[in-house]
């Protein structure tokens, strides 16, 4: 079983089901608070810090509805569990519950079926922590904020990276399709002395080879049929920053032979 350390807000007025649920929970090892209306959970919410709230649709005092856009107020991402009663005949703004909350439940609920819904719930937090923990990490180490990796290849690239955004040579980068190629240019173009210019991307098979090297050069007025403005191409554009030639395996060698020239 994993390390749970997590706080649920349980806001239930019916003190049976809080109860009940409130045991369910403790057993799984889940730190468990208990409000009996939404002002109470709202005073709650001010001292102590959750990870889960279970809501419960019909409330005392302050309802469910205006309950939930208060704590959406101050934190739209805190993951909120719905109990809806179907035997409620007048639905508290319903749509705005069920769409304002990660998932909902229909009283009498399935406690196995709850427990799972909430562990998952949990733990695709703990993924999520850890996730921002590998890329705080990276950044602070590499300051790269976009690529998260934490294996032995990754800590080289990220090295690598490091090593020629300090220099000012030409890079390439190689790798299947969706390695995240772009990625690693544009780490290198932030991490370098470059960074304050402009980053221009160009993905080389998507551009038509006859239209691809005006597209890299630009041409003057009247250089050919057509031309009938000044073009400033992507080499110039780039000048003090970084053009980022993509698929350049694609161009022609002729086309390749003049950017090496």
């Amino acid at each position: 079983m994993r390390d749970k350390k997590h706080s649920i807000l349980l806001i239930e007025k019916d003190k049976i089901l809080a109860d009940i649920m409130s045991r369910t929970l403790s057993k799984m090892g889940f730190r468990i608070e208990k409000a009996v209306s939404g002002y109470e959970a709202l005073q709650m919410l001010k001292l102590y810090k959750f990870d889960l709230v279970v809501l419960d649709q019909d409330l005392p005092l302050i309802g469910s509805s205006e309950t939930l856009k208060i704590i959406r107020k101050s934190n739209k991402n805190l993951p909120i569990i719905v109990l809806l009663n179907k035997d409620k005949k007048e639905k508290e703004n319903l749509y705005y519950l069920m769409k304002e909350s990660f998932d909902y439940f229909i009283k009498p609920i399935d406690l196995e079926i709850f427990k799972e819904k909430v562990d998952d719930i949990l733990y695709s937090i703990e993924i999520q922590n850890e996730v921002m923990e590998v890329r705080e990490k990276i950044k602070n180490d590499f300051g790269f904020d976009e690529i998260i990796g934490k294996c032995d290849k990754m800590i080289e690239v990220f090295k690598a990276i490091k090593n020629v955004a300090n220099s000012d040579v030409t890079v390439f980068i190689g790798g299947e399709s969706g390695t995240g190629k772009e990625l690693i240019a544009r780490e290198i173009h932030k991490n370098s002395l470059r960074k304050g210019k402009a980053f221009i991307p160009i993905n080389c098979a998507a551009i038509p080879e006859a239209l691809l090297e005006s597209e890299l050069f630009g041409h003057e007025k009247g250089a050919f049929t057509g031309a009938n403005n000044q073009r400033i191409g992507k080499f110039e554009s780039a000048d003090k920053g970084t053009l980022f030639l993509d698929e350049i395996g694609e161009m022609s060698l002729s086309l390749q032979a003049k950017i090496l020239r």
